[in-house]
C-alpha cells in the first residue's frame, strides 16, 4: 500500500486514498485560525510544551545492546496488537495493530478471523490512532491525535471519527464549531475532541462526550449522535469541573474540579439533584484519589488510592461519603493498576 499519513482503507487494498485526517485537521485549522491568538494563553495552561534543542545525545544513543539481554528497542516498540474488543453481538472483533514498518491500523475481523478489514491507517509520524470503541454492532468511534504547533509552541490535538465496520459512512466532522454568540471565540473548536465518557444503554446512535465548546478548559457534557453530529447538552460544567464520569446507566454522576493545587471530587448520588463533595485534597501534600468507575449500583464508586506505599483499589458508597472506603484489592509488593473490566 502506498505511504500516506492517514487514510481510509477500502476494499481495494492496493490504493491509498488521500489522507482523511490531513484534510480534516487542515479544514479545522482554517476555521479556528482567527481565534488562535486568543487561545494561546489557554493552550499554554493546558497541553502545550515548548520545543527544546539539545546537543547532548539521548541515553538511548549512548547505550549499546548487551548480549543475552532484551534489546532496548524491544521496549520502545509498539505492541503488535492492542485494545482487542468484541462488538456488542460478539460476532466481530476490532483491534489496533502495529507493524514493524511503523504503520498502525484499525482492523475489524470476524470472531473466527476469516474476514479482516483495515478501516484506518496511520504512519505515527504526525497522526496516530489513540483508541476506539463500539457504539453498536455496525459502528465505531475512533479517537485520533495529531501533533501541531504555531510559532515555537507545540501541542497535541485530538479528533473524534465515526465509521462503519465495513469501512463505509466515515464521518470526520462530528464536532462542529461553537454557535453560541456568547462563546469566548465564535468558530472555536476544542483542542481535545475525543473525551467520550460513556453511552446511554438502549441508545445505539449516541455517546456522551465532554467538550469545552463554550468555556475553554471547562467542558460540558453532551449527547452526540455519531451518524449526524447533532448534539444535545446534558450537563453544564459547574464548580470548575474539568473531568467527568458517567455511571453504567449513562447518568453523569461524577466530576473533578481543580482549584490551584486543590482537587475536588464531586458526586451526585442517586435521587439527588445537587452536586456534593466526596473528597477534597491538596495534590502536592496529600494522597491522591483516582476514580475508576461505578458498580452496577450507581452509588458504589471504585477508586484507586495508596495503601502502605502501593496503589490499591477501594469502593466508596457515595450516598454515605463519611463511611470509610472498603478495600477491594491490594498487594504488599505491587501496585494494582489498570481500569475496570465489566462482565457486560
Amino acid at each position: 500500500m502506498p505511504s500516506c499519513p492517514f487514510s481510509v482503507v477500502g476494499t481495494d487494498r492496493h490504493h491509498c486514498r488521500p489522507s482523511t485526517l490531513v484534510r480534516s485537521f487542515r479544514l479545522m485549522r482554517v476555521v479556528a485560525l482567527s481565534a488562535m491568538a486568543i487561545l494561546t494563553g489557554a493552550l499554554i495552561g493546558g497541553c502545550l510544551t515548548p520545543e527544546r534543542q539539545s546537543s547532548e545525545p539521548l541515553p538511548v544513543d549512548v547505550l549499546e545492546d548487551i548480549p543475552g539481554r532484551i534489546p532496548l528497542k524491544a521496549f520502545a516498540s509498539l505492541p503488535l496488537v492492542r485494545r482487542m474488543t468484541l462488538s456488542p453481538s460478539g460476532e466481530h472483533i476490532a483491534s489496533i495493530q502495529n507493524t514493524a514498518a511503523g504503520k498502525t491500523y484499525l482492523v475489524v475481523t470476524t470472531y473466527d478471523g476469516k474476514e479482516a478489514r483495515r478501516l484506518l491507517e496511520s504512519d505515527n509520524k504526525r497522526y496516530s490512532i489513540r483508541w476506539f470503541d463500539w457504539v453498536n454492532d455496525e459502528r465505531l468511534v475512533v479517537g485520533v491525535g495529531a501533533d501541531d504547533g504555531w510559532s515555537n509552541l507545540r501541542w497535541t490535538e485530538t479528533r473524534l471519527f465515526a465509521i462503519d465496520r465495513d469501512g463505509s459512512n466515515l464521518k470526520t466532522d462530528l464536532i462542529a464549531p461553537s454557535r453560541d454568540h456568547n462563546s469566548f471565540a465564535r468558530g472555536y473548536l476544542p483542542q481535545l475532541q475525543d473525551r467520550v465518557i460513556g453511552q446511554i444503554p438502549g441508545d445505539n446512535r449516541s455517546v456522551l462526550i465532554a467538550l469545552d465548546l463554550d468555556h475553554h478548559t471547562y467542558p460540558d457534557v453532551y449527547k452526540l449522535d455519531v451518524y449526524t453530529g447533532r448534539w444535545e447538552l446534558i450537563e453544564r460544567s459547574t464548580y470548575g469541573i474539568r473531568y467527568w464520569m458517567a455511571d453504567r446507566q449513562g447518568v453523569v454522576r461524577l466530576g473533578t474540579a481543580v482549584d490551584g493545587t486543590i482537587i475536588h471530587i464531586l458526586v451526585k448520588p442517586v435521587g439527588q439533584d445537587r452536586w456534593q463533595t466526596l473528597r477534597k485534597y491538596d495534590a502536592l501534600s496529600e494522597p491522591d484519589i483516582t476514580p475508576l468507575g461505578f458498580d452496577e449500583d450507581p452509588n458504589i464508586l471504585f477508586v484507586a488510592q495508596r495503601l502502605d506505599g502501593r496503589t490499591a483499589v477501594y469502593s466508596i458508597d457515595i450516598s454515605e461519603p463519611h463511611v470509610p472506603p472498603t478495600l477491594r484489592a491490594s498487594h504488599a509488593r505491587y501496585d494494582i493498576e489498570g481500569g475496570l473490566i465489566y462482565s457486560s
